[in-house]
C-alpha cells in the first residue's frame, strides 16, 4: 500500500512538472516560489499535529491558502504546482476525514489537473 501510495505521488509530481513545462509560454504572472514553498513547508508540517483535529486544521488552512493563491494567479503558468499541492492537500484531508464533501472536492481538482490533457474538454 505504501509503494502504491509513493508511485502515484511520484506520478502526480510528473504530471505537475511536464504540466508546468508544457504551460510555460502562457501569459500571466507567475505564482511566486515562495508563496508555494510555504505551502509545501505548511502541508508537511500538518502530519505533525498533535490531534487528528489539529491535522485537519492545518490541512485545511493549508486548502484556503491554496485557493486564494489559485484565484489571484488563475493564469499563471505554474499554477499547477499549487494544484498539485492542493491535490495532495484534499489527499491528506480525505485520508483524515473520509466525508462526501472532501471526496467530491478531491476529485474536483483532480479533473482540473486533468482537463490540459484532455484539450480543455469535459
Amino acid at each position: 500500500m505504501i509503494l502504491r501510495a509513493r508511485a502515484f505521488h511520484c506520478f502526480i509530481a510528473a504530471l505537475v512538472v511536464s504540466l508546468s513545462i508544457s504551460f510555460a509560454e502562457e501569459s500571466g504572472a507567475p505564482v511566486p516560489q515562495d508563496k508555494i514553498g510555504a505551502l509545501d513547508t505548511a502541508l508537511t508540517a500538518s502530519k505533525d499535529g498533535k490531534s487528528a483535529a489539529r491535522k485537519r486544521l492545518s490541512v485545511k488552512r493549508v486548502i484556503r491558502d491554496g485557493d486564494k493563491l489559485l484565484g489571484a494567479h488563475p493564469s499563471a503558468p505554474n499554477r499547477f504546482e499549487v494544484m498539485g499541492l492542493l491535490f495532495r492537500a484534499r489527499q491528506q484531508l480525505f485520508s483524515l476525514d473520509d466525508s462526501s464533501s472532501n471526496r467530491v472536492a478531491l476529485l474536483k481538482i483532480g479533473r482540473e489537473l486533468v482537463k490540459p490533457l484532455k484539450g480543455g474538454k469535459k
